[in-house]
């Protein structure tokens, strides 16, 4: 049966096993603050409907190392190597994503591999819809040919001042 304690802790909200919020948080709770319910569980199934008046997604990710804000990236699916460039193209997502490099940036990826680190710095030579060519030979000492995968960032500009910043 339930207990005066029991009911007095319901009227203030429910905690399910040893309730403790956030990412790594365990338990589930249902309560009340300040007039407004709010509801914490791991998973959450819905089988028939559910109406949301506003729907916030969030991730939790992790940053290892740096996080560039620069006028371009792309993520890289395919590298067609010519003589002395390598054409990356990038998914356009049926036109929804558009090619923020222009000739004359440099295009960098850097990422730990789990072996070493993957690392490269080109001068970007011609840009087309879904594509950039990046030079074979205008490259930083030691850069590493690019690969389907990869993320691709815009950082610094050869000509374009308005360009060399992050």
């Amino acid at each position: 049966g339930i207990s005066v304690k029991d009911l007095v802790y319901l009227a203030e909200g429910l905690e399910v096993g040893t309730f403790s919020t956030g990412a790594l948080g365990s338990g589930a709770a249902v309560k009340m603050i300040d007039g407004t319910s709010y509801a914490e569980v791991d998973n959450l199934t819905v089988r028939q409907k559910a109406t949301f008046r506003e729907l916030i997604i969030e991730s939790l990710k992790h940053i290892g190392g740096q996080l560039v804000l620069t006028p371009a990236r792309m993520k890289c699916v395919r590298v067609v190597e010519e003589d002395t460039f390598y054409k990356c193209y990038f998914d356009t997502g049926d036109g929804e994503v558009s090619n923020e490099f222009v000739a004359g940036d440099f295009a960098r990826c850097q990422v730990f591999t789990g072996s070493g680190t993957k690392f490269y710095w080109r001068l970007v030579t011609l840009v087309g819809e879904d594509w950039i060519n990046i030079s074979k030979t205008s490259a930083a000492v030691g850069s590493d040919a690019p690969e389907s995968g990869d993320d691709i960032t815009q950082l610094g500009n050869a000509t374009d001042t308005s360009r060399q910043s992050a």
